[in-house]
């Protein structure tokens, strides 16, 4: 027999060899076939321990798992073809260099995204699991610190209408051309989270006015000088005189406030203590907090983003920056806060839905992490902020 025939008898012998497809033949002419049934790839599997890919049974469902990758791209192919008959982690694979070396990079990077999630999955399946007493001692290392507008209560747009009234009539009296005048919702745009005294300051810096050092004028029975205080007074008295008719608490804070009576807990506002006291009162909310825990910055002629209030309050209770939890729903708020040291807990529960992203982008630029949109989820959320702070595992 010449060489070619010898050759040719050789090379239809091995096109006849069960279970090998071509490029496993050139690879390792000498070896003995292997079926590619299931079962012997699994075999394979179990003897290689994800290390010797050069298995034939390997090589052939790499060949099968390259073509149909190619034409998917995404990991159902290794799944259903090879690993549902091959126990093991996916990464045994990943470490050998199988998925490097087989799969287009969209396939690869699907693969290492399933196996990630099936390790944290596989993490969280392990660890203990807290009871309700657990979580709730977890709860009571935290002091509570709530703001009022928008937070606790629906004072935001009353209150800014009155205000608004009030700043108008100022601005006018002080010349200030028509065109600068405030509708409420303009007024809160810009001052949401401000005092009256820092609006009306910043306005007077804004267009070049003054306040009458000896004004005097009579409001409830006293007197108030300078014209600062005459104003800061006026909008005190507009402002309650709105919310003891429209204030209402937003929406299912009653309920949380019932469930955490056993929590400790104050109010931090930058309001007048007189507008917050009235506010608790005509929402009925004032039986969920201590009379002596009630704090407003402008009994310190400060207002947030200032942390003056919140250190005011840090001291007048004896407690921790570390051990409270601000909760807040603005960007001025939450500055003050993490300003005084304090982690803050968003609330967006008082904005409509299409304004929350904006507020949520603004304070999560200043370091707020953890946001809840209903009252509903406070629990959760503290119960996390607790496991990050105080060490334990849910």
């Amino acid at each position: 027999m010449t060489g070619s025939s010898r050759w040719r008898a050789s090379r239809a012998s091995s096109r006849n060899s069960p279970g090998l497809s071509t490029s496993s033949r050139r690879a390792t002419p000498s070896r003995p076939s292997t079926t590619c049934a299931s079962g012997s790839r699994a075999e394979a599997y179990r003897q290689s321990s994800g290390k010797q890919i050069r298995l034939r049974a390997w090589r052939l469902a790499k060949v099968t798992l390259h073509s149909n990758a190619r034409k998917t791209g995404s990991s159902s192919v290794l799944r259903a073809r090879f690993f549902q008959d091959c126990p093991g982690p996916l990464q045994g694979v990943t470490q050998a260099g199988f998925l490097t070396t087989s799969l287009p990079q969209r396939g690869q990077d699907q693969l290492r995204k399933e196996d990630m999630t099936m390790t944290t999955n596989n993490n969280n399946a392990r660890r203990k699991r807290l009871t309700a007493e657990q979580k709730r001692e977890l709860m009571r290392k935290f002091h509570f610190m709530f703001d009022y507008d928008n937070t606790l209560g629906k004072t935001e747009k009353p209150a800014f209408e009155a205000c608004c009234g009030v700043i108008n009539a100022t601005l006018t009296e002080k010349g200030v051309a028509e065109q600068h005048l405030f509708t409420p919702e303009s007024l809160m745009k810009r001052f949401v989270g401000y005092s009256f005294r820092k609006m009306i300051v910043e306005l007077s810096a804004e267009h070049g006015f003054t306040f009458d050092a000896g004004k005097v004028e009579h409001i409830e029975g006293e007197d108030y000088r300078p014209e600062l205080e005459i104003l800061v007074k006026k909008e005190e008295v507009a402002v309650i005189a709105k919310l003891a008719t429209d204030i209402e608490a937003t929406d299912g804070v009653l309920d949380l406030l019932a469930r955490i009576t056993d929590l400790e807990k104050s109010v931090v506002s930058s309001s007048a203590e007189r507008r917050v006291r009235a506010c608790l009162k005509g929402a009925g909310q004032e039986g969920y907090f201590q009379t002596d825990r009630i704090y407003s910055a402008a009994n310190y002629k400060s207002s947030k983003p200032e942390p003056r209030v919140y250190l005011e309050a840090l001291a007048g209770m004896g407690l921790e920056a570390h051990n409270c939890l601000a909760i807040e729903d603005s960007k001025t708020g939450a500055q003050a806060a993490i300003s005084a040291g304090i982690t803050v807990l968003g609330y967006l529960g008082a904005y409509p839905k299409h304004e929350q992203a904006h507020i949520r982008k603004a304070m999560r630029a200043i370091g707020v992490k953890v946001f809840i949109t209903d009252w509903s989820q406070f629990e959760a959320a503290v119960t996390r902020l607790a496991v990050k702070r105080f060490g334990a595992s849910v």
